[in-house]
């Protein structure tokens, strides 16, 4: 068992201990690491691994006489197995499980990220290896960028190399451990898009853009997110004024409000208009291929210039976010 690529230290999950340096030079198996006494070499241990992991693998218990092997059920401590602890550890990670659906469900990320998440998360994803698996037939099952990878869920989304690419240009700092989340999933949301850009077409997408638009789709969902908090807010604790509620136009005046949401190859505009009295009199929703958010917020006001014009209002408040 080789002790840098095998998960072998009992009760943690997936323990593989790290380096005390890199690069690692030193390769060998588990038992290697004993003396001839069945003592762990505490040299050698403190010279591979770091102290946490070797403060791990010291607390391992390891038999020193030549004993025969034999199965034992760790969820007891006699190592019988019995079907109450059996089904306790099964609960566990059921909820545990359902924990994690709950947090989606429940968080402030759009509805079509969380679908699509949902759908990542059960194999949902229409790469090659899932279509293979259901009987399909693939012509190429190979990464779209040419990683000679076989493309699956983990490989799109967390070991290509695009992705580390993009990791480069999406430093996570401590300040943003509370909005992980939305810039997890919308990272994520923005490979797949990038994904099915390279598969169907001749595009080559433009991933320092990319980056750009999901820090920018990021804080507008965090932005949304304090207003919504804010407007949620009673009289008394926003002392009496909620400044996020729209604001009606003077008497005989109609107001436009417009937007712009940035998408990978442009964005999209959309205008509603408005009376005094909070009356919609009309929406109207545009693409634009404009993929610089200040440029297109100007597109938008413009944009709602035309729709009053068609209109034939001639008093008029353009308002935006920008």
């Amino acid at each position: 068992m080789n002790f840098w690529e095998d998960p072998w230290v009992p009760n943690i999950q997936g323990f593989i201990p790290k380096p005390r340096q890199l690069p690692v030079i030193s390769f060998g198996m588990v038992n290697s690491l004993k003396r001839s006494n069945g003592d762990w070499d505490d040299v050698r241990l403190n010279a591979l691994f770091d102290h946490e992991s070797v403060q791990k693998i010291q607390e391992m218990f390891w038999a020193k006489s030549n004993q025969e092997d034999k199965i034992i059920w760790s969820k007891t401590r006699n190592g019988t197995f019995n079907v109450k602890t059996a089904y306790m550890a099964q609960e566990a990670d059921h909820h545990k499980e359902q924990n994690w659906w709950k947090i989606l469900w429940k968080s402030k990320l759009h509805e079509r990220t969380k679908f699509f998440l949902w759908k990542l998360a059960n194999h949902g994803r229409p790469v090659s290896s899932n279509l293979s698996n259901r009987g399909m037939s693939v012509i190429h099952n190979e990464c779209v960028y040419g990683c000679n990878c076989s493309e699956d869920e983990i490989h799109v989304f967390f070991l290509c190399e695009v992705d580390r690419w993009m990791a480069g240009f999406l430093p996570i700092h401590e300040d943003d451990k509370e909005n992980f989340l939305f810039f997890s999933a919308i990272t994520l949301e923005y490979l797949w898009k990038i994904r099915n850009t390279s598969y169907h077409t001749v595009e080559t997408p433009n991933l320092q853009q990319i980056a750009v638009l999901i820090h920018k789709n990021v804080n507008e969902m965090i932005d949304a997110t304090k207003r919504d908090a804010r407007a949620s807010r009673s009289p008394e604790e926003s002392n009496g004024h909620n400044h996020l509620s729209w604001r009606k136009p003077l008497a005989g005046f109609i107001k436009l409000n417009s937007d712009a949401m940035m998408r990978s190859n442009g964005c999209f505009i959309a205008i509603i208009a408005r009376n005094e009295e909070g009356k919609v009199l009309s929406i109207h929703s545009f693409k634009s291929r404009v993929s610089i958010p200040e440029v297109a917020k100007l597109e938008a006001v413009a944009k709602a210039m035309h729709v009053a014009q068609f209109h034939g209002w001639t008093k008029v408040i353009f308002e935006t976010d920008a």
